[in-house]
């Protein structure tokens, strides 16, 4: 879906939350980011200004879906696939707080990795090996955390993984995707260390 779909679908949205799966994360757009952190747990809320909604803006909430239980615990689902999940809010979605909400929350412009890397490159090896380079190119200039990150990244043979992905294994084709999505730039160094260990779970 794009952010348009997101926009558009949360338009009418008065009772429900809905949640897709990107990579290693649930993510909730608009009115059902607003009814997650409002009425069932409280998380750090991502505003962002894109170009293809001509200047508008899409505000979106995430968990690790390893901790999906807690987070939902107690919510009626009302659909699910592989990659959507519906649950009843518990109580009805209040349209005018939802919007003073979203218009406290600092709105970030997207920018482009001046290394060249892009976060919509193909899954192919030679675009993981280039992003990986990307980051170790930057990782000196970063925070001790950034560098701690990315030797707990290297230490999961990731180069070896990416090689692997002719070979059809589901789970090394998610590791690679989820790594290409993982928005570095909007993550604390808690969400880094839950995301590393996720990938090494799925790699080991």
């Amino acid at each position: 879906m794009t952010s348009r779909d997101f926009i558009a679908s949360e338009a009418t949205n008065t009772d429900r939350i809905v949640l897709y799966r990107e990579g290693l994360f649930w993510k909730a757009y608009e009115r059902s980011a607003y009814a997650l952190c409002s009425q069932v747990r409280p998380l750090k809320p991502t505003r962002k200004v894109l170009k293809a909604l001509r200047g508008g803006d899409l505000i979106s909430v995430g968990f690790p879906s390893a901790s999906e239980s807690a987070t939902l615990a107690g919510l009626e689902t009302v659909e699910r696939s592989e990659n959507r999940w519906v649950v009843a809010a518990p109580r009805q979605i209040d349209c005018e707080a939802f919007g003073a909400w979203k218009a406290s929350v600092p709105a970030k412009v997207q920018t482009v990795v001046s290394t060249g890397a892009s976060v919509s490159a193909d899954s192919s090896a030679g675009a993981a090996a280039t992003a990986c380079s990307a980051v170790s190119a930057s990782a000196s200039v970063r925070p001790s955390w950034f560098r701690w990150v990315f030797r707990s990244f290297r230490s999961c043979d990731a180069r070896s993984a990416c090689g692997a992905v002719g070979s059809g294994d589901d789970a090394v084709r998610r590791v690679i995707r989820s790594i290409r999505e993982f928005d570095l730039s909007e993550k604390t160094p808690m969400d880094c260390m839950r995301f590393i260990a996720e990938l090494k779970k799925m790699l080991y």
